[in-house]
């Protein structure tokens, strides 16, 4: 599965493609090490294709560029055609591996923005970049007004509708610069 991660900055999320690009990368390189006439020369076609596409001017010519983009996807499929099939398929998730990396994304992007809601009682909820297991983002209140509020061991994984259902209204503070 694709684990997205926060930045070292926590300001963006990146989304590490090498678990896909690495298979791909490879499987071209044996294809070329096979028979490096056709697949050099589809590859030089390839480039053809997307250079002339990336060359004509979106505004003035969009008959053109969809013409030069149908051209660079048949040299693309070209290729395609000479790698391994277990490279070229689509990544498919399961339902429940979608919702949980829609949950991580979701709670991964809360974190990055720096929002935090302040409920009724003046308590900061922040997101913790953690999930549920179904895929909700996780929020955690840190540092409690009222130090009995404050538990010992593991927090209990509150997710927002239950922080607002139970300490709302909450207040939208945005925290990033």
């Amino acid at each position: 599965m694709i684990l997205p991660q926060p930045t070292r900055d926590n300001r963006a999320i990146e989304v590490p493609l090498d678990r896909i690009t690495a298979p791909l990368l490879d499987a071209l390189a044996l294809a070329y090490a096979d028979d490096p006439g056709t697949i050099g020369g589809l590859l030089a076609d390839l480039a053809d294709a997307v250079g002339h596409r990336d060359h004509l001017d979106r505004d003035r010519a969009p008959q053109q560029r969809e013409a030069a983009a149908a051209w660079a996807d048949a040299a693309r499929e070209a290729v395609e055609e000479h790698l391994d099939d277990a490279v070229t398929r689509p990544v498919r998730l399961t339902a429940r591996a979608a919702h949980q990396l829609a949950g991580r994304l979701a709670a991964l992007a809360l974190r990055a923005t720096g929002t935090a809601y302040v409920d009724r009682d003046g308590d900061r909820w922040v997101a913790t970049g953690q999930t549920t297991p179904r895929g909700e983002p996780v929020i955690a209140c840190p540092a409690p007004r009222t130090a009995d509020d404050a538990g010992t061991g593991p927090s209990h994984p509150w997710t927002l509708p239950a922080v607002r259902a139970q300490f709302g209204p909450l207040t939208e503070e945005n925290t990033a610069a």
